[in-house]
């Protein structure tokens, strides 16, 4: 009898030393969640335990939708019957801000890029795509659509409308800034820059 609970005390102080480096070891096989943020009214915070955060609020019979993976930061916002969303993935930023009863799409893939897409009006369309360390931002200011995608590091694409029926597209590597009532700047700055609006194309 002795025996047996001498064996069962140090089966315990055993078990005690060692589940410290058990919780060590399954944290470190966890599997990564990112984070995910949705709502219809009011504001959602969440952040994932691979280091990525997301922010999405909504009001007036809007719809907010933020995902953000690998470190990424994605922020949704939403207000008078829109719709916004924001994704970022592997340390990249997407932000989607809808004002009125439009709707904005951002998305950001690698590290240091940037996503901005932002809709001020009615019937308005936004539409932001960066990746591999790319700046790319779209804004619609009145019924119009506004999309811009920006690739590889120092690429910067703006798209931004603001006439009823206009609409501007930029696209690529380089440097351009596309407006659907002005001629567009383009510096294709060793890669590559185009622009397609109502405004002009280059």
């Amino acid at each position: 009898m002795r025996v047996r609970e001498k064996v069962t005390w140090r089966s315990r102080r055993v078990l005690r030393s060692a589940f410290p480096l058990l919780v060590v070891m399954l944290a470190a096989y966890a599997p990564a969640f990112g984070a995910r943020c949705r709502t219809d009214s009011g504001s959602v915070s969440h952040t994932g335990n691979d280091g990525s955060t997301c922010t999405a609020d909504a009001s007036g019979s809007s719809t907010a939708v933020a995902k953000a993976k690998g470190h990424g930061t994605a922020d949704a916002t939403a207000s008078n019957a829109s719709d916004a969303i924001a994704i970022a993935k592997s340390s990249a930023t997407a932000t989607a801000d809808s004002q009125d009863v439009c709707t904005s799409n951002a998305t950001a893939t690698g590290l240091g890029s940037d996503s901005t897409a932002t809709c001020e009006s009615s019937d308005g369309l936004a539409h932001a795509t960066a990746v591999d360390g790319g700046t790319a931002k779209a804004d619609a200011q009145d019924s119009c659509s506004a999309m811009s995608n920006a690739s590889g590091g120092g690429a910067q694409a703006h798209a931004n409308c603001e006439s009823s029926g206009g609409f501007a597209t930029a696209t690529d590597g380089g440097t351009v800034t596309c407006n659907d009532s002005q001629a567009p700047t383009c510096t294709p700055n060793g890669g590559t820059a185009h622009c397609e609006s109502s405004g002009g194309a280059y």
